[in-house]
């Protein structure tokens, strides 16, 4: 619970730094650029699935793509993670916004934001907001803004003030999650419980600092290259994740099953095998994309 959902915070972690970390002077939005590199993608990626489970009705009738595009608007979109772009949009679109409040330095934009978004937490909260809004709004996310800015300034800096608060959340979002505690209206609890504001600080020092280990670990050579070449491609390739699980996923494993009779191998293959189905693709891809042309 408390790895997997943070991989979109993290995400979005990183967008926030490279952002204020190359000095976003620019406030005007491209929005062509936004359309271009996240939303355009993102929606040929839906409409593919869309087709996909229209097809799988056999004998395709307008009322099964009134159905399919009707899901698709009581969601968001199909397949695991499909709220992310609408955030990822979010953020590109306010951040350069947002860029000359930050460049005024103030020692009171951590209380500020702190104010904020729990503001907006309870507000979400008291009054009722919609899942499906509070699930593809960025109201969730605006201390990510924050602590972004102070990683891309400040430098990412693990001391006994950072641990210690990192500490504190991860505990107060354990209690949350196995204590059973009703903290509503200060807390909006239709949603995974370790998806507020507080938990990010975990994820911006503490957890960082796990992956950051884990990586100094792997010795140089192809994997280390894999690895930051999904990184480069990660959003390519989360976007073939979501259509490969919202498509393929289910039929791969339900015939795998049928020729692997240890459960225990079966596992280990159904961890192992949608990692490298979804990344592999797009690293060759992009890999042969940067190749120089021969002559």
């Amino acid at each position: 619970m408390f790895w997997g959902v943070s991989a979109v915070p993290i995400f979005l972690l990183i967008q926030v730094f490279h952002a204020y970390k190359r000095e976003c002077n620019n406030t005007k939005v491209n929005y062509k650029k936004i359309w271009n590199k996240i939303a355009l993608p993102f929606f040929i990626c839906q409409f593919i699935i869309c087709i996909a489970f229209i097809l799988k009705s056999h004998h395709a009738q307008l009322s099964d793509v009134i159905t399919v595009i009707s899901n698709w608007m009581k969601s968001g979109g199909y397949g695991p993670g499909a709220y992310y772009p609408w955030i990822y949009l979010q953020f590109a679109i306010l951040l350069p916004l947002l860029s000359p409040i930050f460049k005024k330095n103030s020692p009171l934009f951590c209380i500020l934001f702190i104010m904020i978004s729990q503001s907006v937490e309870t507000a979400c909260a008291y009054y009722h907001l919609p899942q499906l809004a509070y699930r593809l709004l960025f109201l969730r996310y605006i201390f990510i803004f924050y602590l972004g800015y102070l990683l891309a300034t400040k430098g990412y800096q693990l001391n006994r003030y950072t641990f210690g608060a990192s500490a504190i959340c991860l505990l107060f979002s354990f209690i949350i999650v196995y204590g059973g505690i009703n903290l509503s209206p200060f807390i909006y609890d239709f949603v995974n419980p370790v998806c507020h504001w507080f938990c990010y600080v975990y994820i911006a020092y503490l957890l960082l600092f796990l992956l950051k280990l884990a990586y100094d670990h792997i010795p140089n050579g192809s994997f280390q290259n894999y690895l930051l070449d999904a990184g480069k491609y990660s959003y390519e390739i989360f976007l073939f994740q979501i259509v490969y699980f919202a498509i393929a996923d289910e039929c791969i494993f339900e015939y795998l099953a049928r020729i692997i009779s240890n459960h225990i191998l079966f596992s280990v293959v159904k961890t192992i095998l949608p990692i490298f189905i979804c990344t592999l693709p797009i690293i060759l891809y992009k890999r042969k994309r940067s190749l120089p042309k021969s002559l």
